[in-house]
């Protein structure tokens, strides 16, 4: 296994996974000041990355760049984020350094977002080297596709933390709440190796 390096494209527009509406009655504010919808749409934004970081799942869809090395011989790639849609571009250098590009119609996207290929295709010979591989591809729910589960545990999170803005609570005891959050994003999870 190879250390690999994976690179988003954009910032998802997350008013359209996670409406600020929402997260505002998740917070239980009633105004119409901007202040507040400011600090708002902040909470939302990070619980929503959080959740995708949380479990590698993009939440909107986007293009990302991988940059790795081939698996031996017929072996799987496991891109690092899913829900992996389509692979648009596979570069590599060869044993030359020389720059080559591989057919992206013998790559099947499998189970857990995994690269396969078709049979009797094999990944080619590329340069000895982690980075020497770099593949293009697309990935993220599309829209109002992204699981309730997924929404849910942001909804959580934004009223976490909106209600425990300060670092520092006083005149309570300090105290460990088990958040609904891993629960809801555990079942989507990708796990890291």
């Amino acid at each position: 296994m190879s250390l690999y390096e994976l690179t988003p494209g954009s910032v998802p527009d997350w008013d359209s996974i996670l409406p600020l509406e929402l997260a505002k009655a998740q917070t239980g504010v009633d105004s119409s000041d901007d202040t507040f919808d400011t600090i708002i749409a902040q909470h939302r934004d990070a619980a929503l990355d959080l959740v995708a970081s949380f479990t590698m799942k993009a939440l909107a869809p986007g293009e990302y760049t991988w940059r790795g090395r081939f698996p031996d011989d017929r072996g799987t790639l496991r891109l690092g984020i899913g829900p992996v849609t389509a692979v648009t571009a596979i570069t590599y250098l060869d044993s030359g350094g020389n720059t080559q590009t591989m057919d992206v119609a013998g790559v099947i996207i499998g189970p857990q977002d995994r690269l396969t290929l078709k049979p009797g295709i094999s990944w080619p010979s590329a340069a000895d080297m982690d980075g020497a591989v770099t593949i293009t591809f697309t990935a993220g729910y599309a829209a109002n596709a992204v699981p309730p589960a997924l929404k849910q545990a942001a909804l959580f999170m934004v009223g976490h933390m909106f209600a425990n803005r300060e670092s520092v609570v006083i005149g309570q005891s300090a105290v460990e709440l088990p958040l609904a959050f891993t629960r809801l994003c555990h079942a989507y999870r990708t796990p890291v190796v």
